[in-house]
């Protein structure tokens, strides 16, 4: 590969990286044509599976890599979704300080402000038909874009159709187009 051939700026959450775009159409003549994009990048970038980065004003979502040629990776890309969440939230995270003594300490600070998001209320139950009661439960999920990074034990502040709701993040799972992460609310605790 020759290096002048990378010639296009890839802006990753790290930094910039040069790369080079191929476009593969894949298209026969019953089928609507369909584009992949592969990257082409030196092999000591940080790079990861459902990262998201830009290029020329796109957004475009890792699926996979690979090291061909040596010392290169070519990133098999998609265009990423953005969706349009209503919601915002505030992450707060636990992060140590030093003190004016030289001892560390741990306190809550926000992380990330007014992230795009959505609260989503699932409902699950069982019903006893001999006692004619029912169990309802709720559990609380939240959707966000993939480019933000949540960890479990994260304090949220999530902004609901003009009402604040307090949670735990307690796990997460990335798809390819989102994250879900499990919520604990504050007044389940």
């Amino acid at each position: 590969m020759n290096p002048g051939k990378l010639n296009k700026r890839l802006l990753f959450s790290f930094g910039m990286v040069w790369g080079q775009r191929v476009i593969k159409t894949k298209r026969r003549d019953f089928e609507q044509n369909e584009e992949s994009y592969q990257f082409i990048i030196r092999k000591d970038s940080d790079v990861a599976e459902y990262q998201t980065f830009t290029c020329d004003g796109l957004t475009y979502l890792i699926l996979t890599f690979e090291e061909v040629p040596k010392g290169y990776l070519t990133l098999n890309c998609e265009k990423a979704r953005k969706h349009s969440f209503y919601d915002s939230c505030n992450v707060s995270r636990m992060v140590n300080y030093k003190t004016d003594s030289g001892a560390t300490r741990e306190r809550l600070e926000v992380v990330l402000s007014q992230i795009p998001c959505e609260l989503i209320r699932l409902v699950s139950g069982s019903a006893n038909e001999s006692e004619q009661e029912r169990d309802v439960i709720y559990r609380f999920e939240l959707h966000l874009e993939n480019e933000h990074v949540l960890k479990a034990g994260d304090q949220l502040e999530i902004t609901h159709k003009l009402d604040v709701y307090k949670a735990t993040v307690q796990s997460y799972f990335r798809t390819h187009t989102h994250q879900t992460v499990e919520l604990l609310m504050e007044d389940e605790a």
